[in-house]
């Protein structure tokens, strides 16, 4: 008899549970009504301590940028070093437009600099994707996706030229003749060092390697320093980086030295 009644019990539960699915109507402050598409977070890029996709991305094309930018200046003649420092004035930075430009007062930095651009784009999408910048062959990963190397360039141009707002800052004072030159990208988070390229010629051989740029290495070195860095906007779509943490791009490196 005890049997009986407890099967009986769990029928009349079941039956009971079945009544109240089939009753049930999820109101608008129910968890049933959650979207079909939900806000995601901006992807990390691990490789780079876990800054975002789109910092990771400007920080390497931002190292590209410094990094030919050095190639040039090293590699320049008298006259593209006076027009340089003539644009450059008693300022600190440059911004991409001043050098880059189609309207350029810096025609012949801007000629070399695209000139090398197409170069190692050509190298990279050929025998080096991916690599990092290690020597003066190979420089920091390629800038954008796409080919032939004309539309690579292009968009190149165009990301840093259109796509946002971006200088060169120069913390100590530019000695263009120097034979050494060191260049880097802001680091696009907030910390006060970050890994640059030293660019040298010694006996007419250039070469350039690794070196962490910081204070310590600002006080010490002789070199010129460049720094590819954006700059923000205030109500501007493209320069608002407010997918960035760091809220002054003008603190790292500034010294005085």
């Amino acid at each position: 008899m005890k049997k009986t009644v407890f099967v009986l019990l769990i029928i009349s539960l079941v039956f009971a549970c079945q009544k109240e699915s089939e009753n049930f109507t999820p109101n608008a402050e129910s968890d049933f009504n959650l979207p079909l598409e939900v806000n995601v977070p901006t992807p990390i890029y691990p490789t780079l301590g876990g800054i975002s996709q789109q910092s990771a991305e400007l920080n390497r094309r931002l190292s590209w940028a410094s990094f030919i930018a050095g190639q040039v200046l090293l590699e320049g003649n008298t006259a593209l070093h006076s027009e340089f420092l003539n644009a450059l004035g008693t300022s600190q930075t440059l911004d991409f437009s001043t050098l880059l430009a189609e309207n350029s007062t810096t025609p012949l930095f801007r000629a070399n600099f695209i000139s090398l651009l197409e170069i190692y784009v050509d190298e990279v999408t050929v025998s080096c994707h991916g690599c990092n910048p290690g020597s003066g062959q190979t420089p920091p990963i390629p800038p954008i996706g796409g080919s032939p190397t004309e539309d690579l360039v292009a968009l190149f141009l165009d990301y840093v030229l259109n796509q946002n707002c971006l200088e060169f800052y120069f913390p100590k004072n530019l000695n263009v003749g120097t034979l050494n030159y060191i260049s880097c990208s802001h680091p696009m988070v907030n910390k006060n060092y970050e890994w640059g390229l030293q660019h040298q010629t010694v006996n007419t051989i250039t070469s350039s390697e690794h070196i962490v740029v910081n204070d310590n290495l600002m006080l010490n070195t002789t070199g010129n320093v460049i720094v590819a860095r954006p700059v923000r906007v205030v109500g501007s779509i493209n320069c608002s980086y407010s997918y960035c943490e760091v809220s002054n791009f003008t603190l790292f490196l500034d010294g005085p030295y």
